[in-house]
């Protein structure tokens, strides 16, 4: 089955990363970087069901992600995978040059609580994150989230 000619507007957010490798043979060493994607198929499904579908990757986020209420209306559902907030909460403006920026993750939640659609899906940086480094637990998300984010990595004990 298909969405019809009032396809759902989907942004997607996330699931892609540099991987920067060191290869060690002996005493002589060498390293690698490679840029990866992990969205292909998940896009693909939503494109054959009809989905209008927006993606942002990762480190577009700063440039890309919306600022307002008015750009973030623009879309029925946020799908958020696999990205830490720091993506979110330290746009280039505030992480390079100290400037105040619109708190990215409130205006998702703000959307929520209007009614638009939220999709996390698990990541090592979904939710709380590997190493607790997810940090959705200290964000405006974290009262839209239908769980409860422990401020540690609960894969690891205590």
């Amino acid at each position: 089955m298909s969405i019809t000619e009032s396809s759902i507007k989907v942004l997607f957010v996330g699931e892609s990363w540099v991987k920067h490798t060191i290869h060690m043979k002996g005493f002589d060493q060498f390293h690698s970087t490679e840029y990866e994607e992990g969205a292909g198929y998940f896009l693909h499904c939503m494109d054959d069901a009809g989905f209008d579908v927006t993606y942002i990757r990762g480190h577009e986020v700063s440039l890309r992600f919306p600022r307002s209420a008015e750009e973030i209306n623009k879309f029925d559902v946020v799908v958020i995978s696999d990205i830490g907030s720091n993506s979110f909460l330290l746009p280039d403006e505030t992480f390079l040059k100290s400037e105040k920026s619109p708190n990215r993750l409130g205006l998702v939640a703000d959307f929520v609580k209007r009614g638009g659609g939220l999709v996390m899906i698990g990541g090592y940086l979904s939710f709380t994150g590997i190493d607790g480094k997810g940090r959705y637990g200290m964000s405006p998300l974290a009262e839209v989230l239908p769980v409860t984010l422990l401020p540690y990595d609960p894969t690891f004990p205590k």
